[in-house]
């Protein structure tokens, strides 16, 4: 096995930057994951506003300019979102063990510094070839929240113009059968009073009566004594 005496005096150093680019490149390929998912809600805002402001143009069949621009920002942040989350194969995250192993393993095994040093190496690479490819899929994606304005402002724009000509066709409906009468209602109180009153008179109506009936009694035959 070959000896490097510079090599293994800076093992330290190179262990720690072999650690620090596997960090860097696991940190990116978590901001690729969160594009991804922010890409897919991007997508599915877009179709909610869309269905909420264009489905009652569609359906009266009232596209003019601005509902025509609204769709085809659509499609634009449609073929925005596709490009951001088109499997690709070439991001570089890891290396190879099948590589490290022809490499510096077989046939003759390099010590372990020297692998810490070319992965390093490696790893930033990658890292850089990764940057360029993140920042066309951003811009790629800055152009998909651009074009998501640009849809909602012109279906805003169609909506307040008004759509006069939509009629949402509604379902027939069933005679409501009559309203049974109230108990104090005007239709009985007026039937009350057109009908004969047949009621018992009461007890002090009784009484009045027959009072009125004494007095008079008593009135006539004191008047024949005298």
């Amino acid at each position: 096995m070959r000896t490097y005496p510079e090599v293994d005096a800076r093992a330290g150093a190179y262990e720690l930057a072999f650690d620090e680019a596997g960090r860097a490149l696991d940190a990116q390929e978590r901001v690729v994951g969160e594009l991804r998912s922010r890409a897919s809600v991007l997508i599915a805002t877009s179709a909610i506003a869309t269905s909420f402001f264009g489905g009652r143009v569609v359906v009266a069949h009232a596209l003019n300019g601005w509902a025509w621009i609204a769709v085809a920002a659509f499609g634009a942040v449609g073929l925005c979102v596709l490009l951001v989350l088109w499997p690709r194969r070439d991001w570089e995250f890891s290396a190879s063990a099948t590589d490290i192993i022809t490499e510096y393993v077989e046939p003759d095994l390099v010590p372990l510094p020297q692998i810490h040093r070319d992965l390093a190496l490696h790893r930033s690479a990658s890292y850089d070839e990764n940057v360029e490819q993140l920042k066309v899929l951003f811009n790629v994606f800055r152009f998909g929240v651009v074009f998501l304005v640009v849809s909602v402002g012109a279906w805003i724009v169609r909506r307040g113009t008004g759509v006069r000509s939509v009629t949402w066709p509604r379902s027939p409906r069933a005679p409501r059968p009559p309203r049974a009468l109230s108990r104090f209602g005007p239709a009985r109180c007026r039937a009350r009073r057109a009908a004969p009153s047949t009621a018992r008179p009461s007890r002090r109506s009784l009484r009045t009566s027959a009072h009125r009936a004494h007095s008079a009694s008593i009135g006539y035959g004191g008047s024949g004594r005298s």
